[in-house]
C-alpha cells in the first residue's frame, strides 16, 4: 500500500473508534424522561417514560397485548399473536435501539 491509503484507513478507522465510543458512553441523566412511543398502524396510540413504573393493555389487530415497564426498561408480555416473536425480545434497556414490534397485531415501540 502507498502512503496515503494508509493515512486515509487509519482516519476511517480513528473515526469509527470514535463513532464507536460516543454510542457506548452516550448516557442519559438520572430523572430526564425517556420516552418510548408505540405505533399502531403507523398512528401513536401510545407515549411512556421508560423510568415510570407501569402496565399497558392494548389491542392490536390480532389481540390484547401488555407492555410492562419497570426499572428503567419495558417489555411485551401475554401477547394474543401465534409466533410470540414480541416477546422473545425480551427485556429493552434504555438507549437501546432496538425496536419492539408485533407484525400480527401491527404495533410497534420505539424509543425516542
Amino acid at each position: 500500500m502507498k502512503k496515503k491509503e494508509i493515512i486515509v484507513l487509519a482516519l476511517i478507522l480513528v473515526f469509527a473508534v470514535v463513532m464507536a465510543a460516543f454510542v457506548y458512553f452516550k448516557r442519559v441523566p438520572v430523572g430526564d424522561k425517556v420516552l418510548a412511543t408505540v405505533y399502531h398502524d403507523d398512528e401513536v396510540v401510545l407515549v411512556f417514560d421508560i423510568h415510570e413504573d407501569a402496565i399497558y393493555d392494548l389491542v392490536g389487530d390480532y389481540g390484547e397485548l401488555h407492555i410492562e415497564v419497570k426499572d428503567g426498561e419495558y417489555r411485551v408480555f401475554n401477547v394474543d399473536c401465534p409466533n410470540h416473536d414480541c416477546e422473545k425480545i425480551g427485556w429493552v434497556q434504555e438507549g437501546s435501539p432496538v425496536p419492539i414490534v408485533c407484525l400480527p397485531n401491527h404495533i410497534m415501540i420505539v424509543q425516542e
